[in-house]
This record gives structure tokens, sequence and C-alpha cells, in this order.
């Protein structure tokens, strides 16, 4: 059974299971209500349709209020989201110039190796030149003792 199908036999398992304990607790507390004697009445002074804290006007605000402070927080959501995507944009960008310097930096390094390798080599070349010069200079002195 895939994953789906166990979570909807679930939730259909759990809708029956709650619906069922719901009508049950319905049907006692309405028999309870209509075999009992006493019945609760309102507060003096307060009428069975008195709405003050209703939905209506809850706070004492009206739905036009309400509209614009939900026009408001909306308007405040989406800049908020403009200012992250800003935020989000700055950072891409530093972020590719970090990207760049980067490479700079290889390429540098890359000819400073470049540059290394250059030198090294050169001071094998004179190295040997160095050499060969005492080699022969060695000669020359040797062969100069040996005439006399």
């Amino acid at each position: 059974m895939s994953y789906l199908a166990k979570r909807v036999s679930v939730a259909i398992a759990s809708l029956a299971v709650a619906g069922g304990a719901v009508l049950g607790a319905g049907g006692t507390a309405s028999a309870a209500t209509s075999t009992s004697g006493h019945v609760q009445r309102p507060a003096a002074g307060v009428e069975a349709n008195d709405h003050r804290w209703g939905s209506d006007d809850r706070w004492g605000r009206d739905d036009d209020d309400r509209d614009r402070d939900h026009d408001r927080w909306g308007r405040d959501h989406d800049d908020r989201d403009r200012d992250h995507d800003d935020r989000d944009r700055d950072h891409d960008d530093r972020d590719r110039d970090h990207d760049d310097r980067d490479r700079d930096h290889d390429r540098r390094d890359r000819d400073h190796d470049d540059r290394d390798r250059d030198h090294d080599r050169r001071d094998r070349d004179h190295d040997d030149r160095d050499r060969d010069h005492d080699d022969r200079h060695d000669r020359d002195k040797a062969s100069r003792h040996h005439d006399r």
C-alpha cells in the first residue's frame, strides 16, 4: 500500500471515530438537557440577541478597518519580500565578485608559479654554466701545470 493510500485510510478512519464520538456525546448531552429540570437563564441585563462581541463588530472594529489593516499588512509583507529579494541579489553580486577575485587570485598564483619555474630553470642553466666554466678552468689550470 502506498504512503498516500495509508494516509487517506487513516484519515477516513479517524473521521469515522471522531464523528461517532461527537454523535454519541451530542445524543447524551441532548438527552441529559431534555430530561433535566434545571435550565440556565442568561444573566440579568443581557439579551439573547446581544452581539456586542460578535464577529461583525469585534473589538469595536468594522470590516472596512480590518480590510484596510489586512491590505496594509499585505503591503508590508510585500515590502519585506522585496527587501529580502534585494538582499539576495546583493548577496549574489558579492558572491560573483568573490568568485571573480578568486579566479584572479588563481590566475596570479599560476603566473607566479610559472615565473618560479622559469626562475628555477634559469638557476639550473646558470649553475650548469658555472660548472662548465669551473671544469674548463680546472682543465686549463691542470694543463698549464702539466706543461711546465
